[in-house]
């Protein structure tokens, strides 16, 4: 049987009787993970080969996305799941670099949709989609014109760090075009902005056209970028 032959291979009892049941020896502790990690990969290789019918499928759906993913694109997803796949269910994760790579490479995460960031590793990777960008702030902000570059340099900023990235893609992109933003509010996610917005009418933020849409009922108004 398999356990003798581990014992063997290892040269070790690798479980020990107790009074309480059994223990794990210290080697097979330290193997453990490693060994989770092989009957992962396995599983991933086996059910590769499996057949996907999505109509009878009743199979979790491990999806990693931020805030922005779960605005812009969790709800047309779940439209289309619940057409072709209604029986499956969709978990939405949280996890960001190291871990997410980990993740994807194991099998414990199906499918990662995420911002412009530096790769994750050998994983298959393809743009969604593009979108542009507006300057949001309150209706009471006197600003009523599109914005130069100079005019938001001027102003007060909220940005969004999601997870934990500290550069972002946008500073880049800002800082070809002379723009240097005054960041006074740096925030984990998107979700916090509209209210951040309409409790404070000289701040703005710099956000996909499709946010500024989705935060039609926070009195906000979208200025365009010259």
């Amino acid at each position: 049987s398999l356990p003798p032959k581990l014992r063997k291979h290892f040269d070790d009892e690798l479980f020990i009787k107790t009074n309480t049941g059994v223990t794990p020896t210290s080697l097979a502790i330290s193997i453990a993970d490693d060994v989770r990690q092989s009957i992962a990969f396995a599983e991933v290789a086996l059910g590769g080969r499996a057949r996907f019918d999505p109509a009878v499928s009743a199979r979790d759906i491990r999806i990693c996305m931020g805030d922005m993913g779960e605005i812009r694109v969790l709800p047309e997803l779940l439209s289309m799941l619940r057409k072709v796949a209604p029986r499956c269910r969709v978990f939405v994760l949280d996890l960001w670099g190291e871990e997410l790579k980990q993740g994807l490479e194991r099998g414990e995460v199906d499918l990662a949709i995420t911002g412009r960031g530096p790769p994750i590793g050998d994983v298959f990777q393809q743009k969604l989609y593009e979108t542009d960008y507006l300057v949001l702030t309150s209706k009471a902000n006197r600003l009523n014109h599109d914005l130069s570059s100079a005019d938001l340099s001027g102003l007060r900023h909220v940005a969004v760090s999601p997870g934990r990235i500290e550069h972002l893609y946008l500073d880049d992109v800002l800082a070809q075009a002379g723009v240097r933003r005054n960041v006074v509010v740096r925030t984990a996610n998107w979700v916090s902005v509209p209210h951040v917005l309409r409790s404070q009418p000289d701040l703005v933020s710099i956000v996909p056209r499709y946010l500024a849409t989705a935060y039609r009922d926070f009195d906000l108004k979208g200025l365009q970028l010259t």
